[in-house]
Formats: structure tokens, C-alpha cells, sequence
């Protein structure tokens, strides 16, 4: 619903509007935002194999991972297994505790070295002229995947990190603030003036649509408790 009124907003402001965009934005056939199309068709298998394939979660999901890896454009086969890690992040999140320190920082040595080697691979000039096509989307792979998975564990090396609020008000806030930021983009290419607006109006618009999401939304769509279910 959020996504849907933002479409709206944007239409509003930059004057344009097509039913026949705006239907097959809605329906996340071809969205204006190719991260928001392809999170929905990940939670889609999320939610069909959980369903009904409870026991091979990690089967379909390596599956899909490949199938987006060699099938789908740029941005989203480099982020082809974030989702999955995520998920197996979220399942054993509880193991990380019992590793011991040792353990988790050859992991994420290794992940950086990996990601750090790929990255500076695909800089050689020979190299980067394979932009586009699917060699490149594995190279790149190899740069999104380690980098994420020490994202993951750097709370396991910096516990103070989960202390500042303004870093959790920005994680609950995360899908309203890139929604909103590229709605605003144009006004970087104002200098300092637009730096300025783009940050003022990219907070504000941040803010509105979170508070949109957190408190009128429900009030319009009411959650059923499932403890009464």
C-alpha cells in the first residue's frame, strides 16, 4: 500500500502518469523500482516453499539464486543469494554465540578477501569490458555476497552499534528511505543547494511515509492476532 501511494506522489510531482505503467507497477510485472519487483517475487518463493516445501528451503532457494544469477539483469543477479543468506542469517542466528571468535573472523577475513579480490578484478580495464554480460554477473557475485555477509557479522564485532537509536530508527525506516530518495535525486544536480533539498526533502518525505506505514496503515488494513486465531 506504502509503494502504491508513493507511485501516486511521484506521479503527482513529476506530472507524468500512465495507467498502463502504473498497472504493471502495481502489480510488480515491471516496476519503477527493479529492487521492490524483485524483493516481491523473492517473498513470493519464500512464502510458496514455505507452504509447501518446508523441507527444502535451501534446495529451491539455491535453485532460484541460479536461475537469477543467469537469467535476470545486472542488479538483480548480483544480489542473487543475498536473500537466501538472509534467511539462513535469520534461522540460525541463535549459532552465531556459540562460535567462537577465532571462527567467525576467519569467516569474515575470508569473505573480505574475497569480495576485495573480485572487486579490484573486475577494475582491470580487459576485464570490465565484459560488463553486461553473464561472466560478469558471477564476478560480481563474488563482490555483493562476501560484502554482505560481513555486514551481517559486524554487529558480532561492534554490540554497540545495536545501542544507537538513530541507527535503529533508519533500519525500521529503511524500505520508506530508498523509496523515497530516488524521488529526489534530480535535486543533486543542483550543487549545494540541492544536496541540501535533497536531504531535507528526502528526511521529511522519509518520515511522512514511515509514519504512513507504521500508524494509518493499520488503522485501514487491521492485522489479525493470530493468538485468537
Amino acid at each position: 500500500m506504502t509503494y502504491y501511494l508513493l507511485l501516486l506522489v511521484k506521479a503527482a510531482i513529476t506530472g507524468q502518469f500512465s495507467w498502463h505503467d502504473f498497472l504493471l507497477d502495481i502489480t510488480f510485472i515491471h516496476s519503477s523500482y527493479w529492487f521492490i519487483e524483485y524483493v516481491v517475487r523473492c517473498y513470493f518463493v519464500f512464502w510458496l516453499v514455505r507452504k509447501f516445501f518446508p523441507r527444502h528451503t535451501s534446495v529451491v532457494f539455491i535453485l532460484f539464486g541460479l536461475l537469477s544469477l543467469n537469467l535476470f539483469m545486472q542488479l538483480e543477479a548480483e544480489q542473487s543469494f543475498s536473500f537466501f543468506v538472509g534467511i539462513l542469517a535469520s534461522d540460525h542466528i541463535e549459532k552465531v554465540p556459540r562460535l567462537v571468535h577465532k571462527q567467525v573472523l576467519q569467516i569474515f577475513l575470508c569473505c573480505f578477501a574475497t569480495g576485495l579480490f573480485f572487486y579490484l578484478f573486475k577494475a582491470i580495464p580487459v576485464i570490465h569490458q565484459y560488463k553486461g554480460t553473464l561472466p560478469y554477473h558471477y564476478i560480481l557475485l563474488f563482490i555483493k555476497l562476501p560484502f554482505a555477509i560481513n555486514c551481517i557479522l559486524l554487529p558480532y564485532y561492534f554490540t554497540q552499534l545495536s545501542r544507537y537509536r538513530i541507527l535503529y530508527q533508519l533500519g525500521k525506516c529503511s524500505l520508506e528511505l530508498y523509496l523515497v530518495h530516488m524521488i529526489s535525486l534530480p535535486y543533486l544536480n543542483q550543487g549545494i543547494k540541492g544536496i541540501l533539498l535533497f536531504i531535507l526533502f528526502t528526511a521529511l518525505s522519509t518520515i511522512v511515509f514511515y509514519l504512513f506505514d507504521a500508524r494509518v496503515l493499520p488503522q485501514l488494513i487491521p492485522i489479525r492476532d493470530q493468538s485468537q486465531a
